[in-house]
């Protein structure tokens, strides 16, 4: 679990949504990768297609345990932007087919798969 203040969690998603292309036709650029470096460190990645852009938030993290997931960064900034609580907690289901979002409720968002079942990485 991860947990941080949503206003830093808007931040950083208001900036990499501007990077990711959206592309169905290019399906990578659907996504944003999350990522924990350490356990203050947590790193938001997506691309355009040409650029891969990376957003770090320091210090406001607090991570229980390591955290990886690629998830549709659509889903996750809609979702975030209407939240008011001053903290969110990131969290992989028990299954880990699921992050979810403990913020103003509890949120699920399904985590994409590929062609042969394994989550995308």
């Amino acid at each position: 679990m991860i947990s941080l203040n949503t206003t830093e969690l808007k931040s950083a998603l208001s900036k990499v949504c501007k990077c990711a292309k959206n592309d169905k036709a290019a399906p990578l650029t659907q996504l944003l990768h999350i990522c924990t470096i350490d356990e203050h460190t947590l790193e938001f990645t997506t691309t355009d297609e040409r650029n891969i852009f990376s957003y770090y938030i320091f210090d406001e993290v607090n991570r229980f345990e390591p955290f990886d997931v690629c998830i549709l960064v659509d889903q996750i900034t809609k979702l975030v932007s209407k939240f008011t609580s001053p903290k969110t907690e990131l969290f992989l289901s028990e299954s880990e087919n699921e992050l979810k979002l403990n913020g103003d409720g509890l949120y699920t968002i399904s985590i994409p798969i590929d062609a042969e079942g394994n989550k995308i990485k």
